[in-house]
């Protein structure tokens, strides 16, 4: 209900494009009378657009980065680990950048409804980037969950690192 009413606000604007940063809101949105609400619209990830803008990261040096492709993956039109490689030029910069497995215990209900569980799996995770590299996230407001429940203001956290995309489109 709505976003029908942001639809029906909206409307005058001709909206061509919807840009989807989390793959759950992607998938809500697919499957919610979107093509009616909004008619020749399309729905596409922040990351695939940014490639489809020719928005890259190139030139990055010094930082060796792992990524997790999210439960709910927004990204639908490519492999996730060669449109992240795309995006920050690694080809260009002559390494690879590797995905990982591991769950980042950050999803939208889980650090929510389970913090002892979510705690637990982030706890993990920061030991596997405190030994391998920096990591890169698909959403980009997971970025700010690690800080949940630490203390102090401005306290570095080890799993806050680079995000894709930063910044505003």
């Amino acid at each position: 209900m709505l976003f029908h009413r942001v639809a029906n606000t909206l409307n005058y604007l001709d909206i061509k494009t919807v840009v989807v940063s989390c793959g759950t809101c992607y998938d809500q949105l697919a499957g919610y009378e979107f093509d009616k609400i909004f008619p020749g619209c399309q729905i596409i990830d922040i990351h695939e657009f940014l490639l489809e803008k020719e928005m890259k990261l190139d030139g990055v040096t010094g930082t060796r980065y792992m990524y997790h492709d999210p439960c709910h993956t927004p990204i639908k039109t490519m492999d996730p680990v060669k449109l992240v490689n795309e995006l920050m030029g690694a080809e260009k910069d002559g390494y690879k950048i590797e995905k990982n497995e591991r769950c980042c215990g950050k999803s939208c209900t889980l650090a929510v409804t389970r913090p002892d569980i979510s705690t637990q799996v982030r706890f993990r995770k920061e030991e596997e980037i405190r030994k391998g590299a920096a990591k890169l996230r698909a959403i980009p407001v997971v970025a700010g969950a690690g800080r949940r429940g630490r203390e102090g203001p401005g306290r570095e956290d080890p799993d806050e690192l680079p995000v894709v995309p930063a910044g505003p489109v």
